[in-house]
């Protein structure tokens, strides 16, 4: 099988293959030899363009496609052909210049033979595919066969196509489609009339689905991230209104569709859908003046109107997402720039109905569902709908303000009222809550057993539905006893709790109440009233800071928590969500922290902490408590003791046992759990508290880190730990140090770094390992020296201060120690962790970016860098990781240009890069998609040019000389000539720019001559 394989391999690199492939063609009548045949065209036709004469291109295109509409073919292998003549057509067009002959003459005959009925069935879906292949050409996709073009010779060809012949193969494909619906109406459809109308359909679906943006001229990245998008917005030119808005487009297709509807055909249904869908989202020049704008709306929503009318009792499970984000688009368009004054009342009112009537439909539909697919459309299409609810609910609103503030004016617009909108909406919040509540009360139908355990693996309803709830949910005035209701159900989840009845309570309704506590500590209780230009008075009375209620409402939940803390230690999700909401509360508001600190509830938590009774909970929600309670103490330094005590006992302890050699599970439990705390102290140590917190409780225990670490060395639950808590101080208390902290936090880190390095220096990685929790170290570590390198401002920020008192220690010393420790323990199989690989090379720009860091880095540790970059480079890293190495290399090249003298062991380092970045090129950068790898290969080529031309000079001409042909290699003397034609090699920005833009159709010609695709 691999030699068959690479029989084919060779068969495409075959040098102008077109008499032999014409042979094959004749003599074979197997469809995959044919579609290699096909696909050895193309690459001769993309490679050996300039190989053809006139006469021989014309010839080729003539045989194709009397070979095409001659043989009975399979469909790929038809497609594949086709797909030459259209890379032929569009060449001869592009060579022809300005109103191309050839091409008008072909699609000219193209269009007579697909609006013929007369016509030869086989001939006109030849036809149909023939346009399809011709457009899949011309359009800015990342289908189309542009290799043998630069970008802008293909946008430039793709405009032109689009400004003369795009809009005709439109007018052409809708009225033959009318008609083939027409005639299918008054005969019987025969076999030949589905494939026919769904060739008709694709090629509406391609040219509405068409990008017309005009920045995709400037930029190829941003055309092909156009393109990616599912569903694009329509934004012809303004000429094509005559089709879209005269031409009654819109109404066409919603009449199609429910004459396509009786065929129970998907595939038609699917694509008549896709145009209504984009002629939705018509957008851009023509809907600029007011006029074209009004009769879009009132175009589009009657038509919608009609097509919902027409389906709502029978939809299918397929048209429940199209539909719903055409009635989506439309509430987003109304949302914007008032254009819901276009629209008249009577029309907006049946809007309203009829999107009142096809959401209760697909919410009810939706409850019997079974299928995982179709729910899943279901869900997206119910997401849909009630996002536009939202949508118009918000208009309406603001509509109904702007009324009251104009009730002078005299040419005031009649609106809906918002009392009106609930005749709509209340059918709605019904039929949700009952799909949602067992019977009697709703219609969920009970589940058994089996269906119990698939759900088990799938997301909770709060997941699954949060946001259909927000929508549901996001108008409620009776806002306060809703409240007040759910504060209850917490009472009573207490009281069974504390009275040994919590069998009778679900921790999924557990859950529920704690993520409505989350949210009401957040949001409603003591709000920071600076941060709202308006609030309401009824929410601010009950729940506001001059509240006399307020205090009480936060002592009880303060004490329901604490309840949720001792009863559901088991459920880590319950105590993790309960412990984070009262992070969120204290969170960046003083307001919150003073109040808490007077909850009389809070004694209980530090009380709890003191006897140690919070050993049972997961280490996130401890995390989530010390955060907490360091908040809070900050405002009441009475307790500090009672936080930190307890804690120092628990270390002197440890440090006792160290003393007498213990290393028992016991002590290595208490050691990690230790550690573990101290990183949730330092998340809630702030610029207020760290004068407290730092010297008299986290760094004694800091700075014995290194003596610990030499001693459970052998232990790698102790290292990660203490790797962790140093990385989350670097990451939370470092800026907040004064300059002679920092160089002692400096120091302790080298000695930690230090001790590491001494039990670690001898370690090798095992090919083949597939954990990369084995490796947790490392990554700890690379994270530790990424966040220091990216605080390296402090050291500016003091410096700008003139005090430096001394300081013989900086952040770029640390990192390069860490970097002299670390770089032996780094190898390939590592590297191929994706987190650990991306971590790495992100350090290593850093370090790199800075010509003075990278003057004092050792020379050992210089080369250990430059082996990693070429690994990469070789590599099948991502691009990611390899566009970081080229951006190293780049500017290792800039450096090494501007000072020669000062980098000399860099020069000699970064020399070999040279021929890389040319194979590189020659082998990746050819067939790679990624436009940003091919800039960031620009970058780094040009930067290694102009540190070494006379190398540069001496690869190019290696590379002429490799091919045989004497006219291949004047091609390829002229294509270097052009490469570097009237740019200077001083690194300016101007001729980097020029040499970016000449880069891409140099690697395009090149890989034509050499062959490499």
């Amino acid at each position: 099988r691999n030699g068959a394989q690479q029989v084919f391999i060779d068969f495409q690199k075959t040098k102008c293959p077109f008499d032999m492939c014409r042979d094959i063609l004749e003599s074979s009548g197997v469809p995959f030899v044919q579609f290699q045949t096909g696909c050895c065209l193309k690459n001769g036709v993309i490679r050996d363009w300039n190989c053809l004469n006139e006469d021989q291109r014309k010839i080729l295109l003539k045989y194709l496609n009397e070979y095409v509409n001659c043989r009975q073919l399979e469909a790929f292998v038809c497609e594949e052909l086709l797909l030459v003549c259209a890379i032929i057509v569009k060449r001869i067009a592009i060579d022809e210049g300005n109103d191309s002959q050839s091409l008008t003459q072909i699609l000219t005959y193209l269009y007579e033979t697909v609006s013929n009925a007369a016509s030869d069935h086989n001939s006109r879906m030849v036809c149909c595919t023939s346009i399809l292949s011709v457009l899949n050409e011309y359009s800015s996709s990342t289908r189309a066969s542009d290799f043998g073009l630069s970008w802008a010779t293909h946008l430039r060809a793709k405009k032109k196509f689009e400004n003369t012949h795009l809009k005709s193969i439109f007018r052409c494909v809708v009225s033959t489609l009318v008609n083939h619906l027409r005639i299918s109406d008054n005969g019987s459809r025969g076999p030949e009339w589905t494939p026919l109308a769904s060739k008709l359909l694709r090629i509406c679906d391609f040219i509405l689905s068409w990008n017309f943006d005009v920045i995709t001229i400037f930029s190829s990245q941003y055309a092909k991230h156009v393109d990616s998008i599912e569903n694009p917005v329509l934004q012809p030119a303004i000429d094509w209104k005559e089709v879209l808005l005269d031409g009654d487009v819109i109404s066409i297709f919603m009449e199609m569709h429910l004459c396509l509807r009786t065929t129970n055909d998907e595939k038609l249904m699917h694509y008549s859908l896709q145009c209504i869908n984009q002629l939705s989202s018509l957008n851009g020049p023509i809907i600029i003046n007011a006029e074209n704008r009004s009769k879009f709306l009132k175009t589009i929503i009657t038509g919608t109107i009609g097509l919902v009318k027409q389906v709502c009792d029978t939809i299918t499970i397929a048209e429940v997402v199209p539909i719903s984000t055409v009635i989506n688009r439309i509430c987003v368009r109304l949302q914007s720039r008032d254009q819901i004054n276009f629209v008249d009342i009577s029309l907006l009112k049946s809007f309203l109905e009829m999107m009142a009537q096809i959401t209760c439909k697909i919410i009810f539909d939706s409850l019997n569902t079974k299928d995982e697919e179709d729910f899943e459309r279901f869900k997206l299409s119910i997401d849909n709908l009630l996002n536009s609810w939202m949508s118009m609910i918000s208009i309406i609103e603001r509509a109904n303000k702007r009324e009251e503030s104009d009730t002078n004016s005299n040419n005031r617009q009649e609106v809906v009222k918002l009392e009106e909108l609930s005749v709509w909406t209340r059918p709605i919040f019904e039929a949700f809550v009952r799909i949602h509540l067992s019977q009697p009360e709703g219609l969920r139908q009970p589940v058994n057993e089996a269906e119990e355990d698939i759900q088990e693996f799938e997301d909770n309803d709060i997941v699954l539905f949060g946001d259909q709830l927000n929508a549901i949910g996001s108008s409620i005035d009776p806002i306060v006893r809703l409240i007040t209701t759910l504060l209850k159900l917490c009472q009573m989840e207490k009281y069974l709790c504390e009275n040994n009845m919590s069998q009778w309570v679900s921790p999924q309704v557990s859950l529920s109440l704690t993520l409505f506590i989350s949210r009401f500590l957040l949001i409603y209780l003591l709000p920071n009233e600076n941060d709202y230009q308006e609030m309401s008075i009824a929410l601010n009375s009950c729940f506001g800071r001059d509240s006399p209620y307020a205090n009480h409402v936060l002592n009880l939940i303060v004490d329901y928590i604490i309840t949720k803390l001792v009863f559901w230690s088991s459920e880590t999700q319950v105590t993790e969500e309960s412990s984070l909401a009262l992070v969120h509360f204290v969170k960046n508001c003083i307001e919150r922290c003073k109040a808490l600190n007077n909850c009389v509830n809070m004694n209980k938590l530090l009380n709890k902490h003191s006897a140690n009774e919070l050993q049972n909970l997961s280490i996130n929600t401890r995390k989530n408590i010390y955060q907490v309670l360091v908040h809070i103490v900050t405002y009441n330094h009475e307790l500090y003791d009672q936080l930190f005590q307890p804690l120092m006992e628990r270390y002197q302890k440890i440090r006792i046992s160290i003393e007498e050699r213990n290393t028992g599970e016991p002590l290595r439990a208490a050691v990690v759990e230790l550690y573990e705390c101290l990183e949730g102290i330092a998340c809630g140590t702030t610029a207020v508290n760290i004068n407290n917190v730092w010297p008299n409780f986290i760094a004694p225990i800091f700075h014995d880190l290194p003596k610990i670490l030499s001693f459970l060395h052998n232990y790698n639950s102790i290292v990660v730990a203490i790797l962790n808590l140093l990385a989350q101080l670097t990451n939370r208390i470092l800026c907040y140090l004064s300059d002679n902290d920092i160089i002692t936090f400096y120091n302790t880190s080298i000695a930690i770094l230090n001790e590491y390095a001494k039990h670690n220096c001898n370690r090798s990685v095992r090919e083949g390992i597939d954990d990369e929790e084995t490796c947790n170290d490392i990554l700890v570590i690379l994270n530790f020296l990424n966040d220091l390198a990216a605080k390296d401002f402090i050291e500016w920020f003091h410096d700008s201060r003139g005090d430096q008192n001394n300081s013989n220690i900086s952040a770029t010393q640390v990192v390069f120690v860490g970097l002299n420790i670390i770089m032996p323990l780094i190898c390939a199989p590592l590297l191929e962790f994706p987190k650990l690989c991306q971590s790495y090379y992100k350090l290593i720009v850093f370090l790199c970016e800075d010509p003075e860091r990278l003057h004092g880095l050792p020379d050992p540790l210089l080369q250990s860098i430059v082996q990693s970059v070429q690994l990469a480079l070789k590599s099948t890293f991502g691009n990611e990781v390899k566009s970081n190495c080229l951006t190293i290399i780049s500017v290792l090249g800039t450096h090494a240009m501007r000072e020669p003298n000062k980098f000399i062991t860099l020069v000699q380092f970064v020399e070999p890069f040279l021929r890389l970045i040319f194979e590189f090129t020659l082998f990746e950068c050819g067939t790679s998609n990624d436009v940003t790898m091919r800039e960031s290969v620009a970058n780094a080529l040009f930067s290694l040019i102009c540190c070494f031309p006379s190398r540069y000079q001496e690869l190019a001409q290696q590379i002429i000389t490799s091919s045989k042909e004497e006219a291949v290699q004047k091609q390829l003397q002229t294509a270097f000539e052009k490469l570097m034609e009237g740019l200077s090699l001083d690194g300016a920005r101007v001729h980097r720019a020029a040499f970016k833009r000449r880069f891409e159709t140099f690697v395009i010609e090149i890989q034509g001559l050499l062959c490499i695709k």
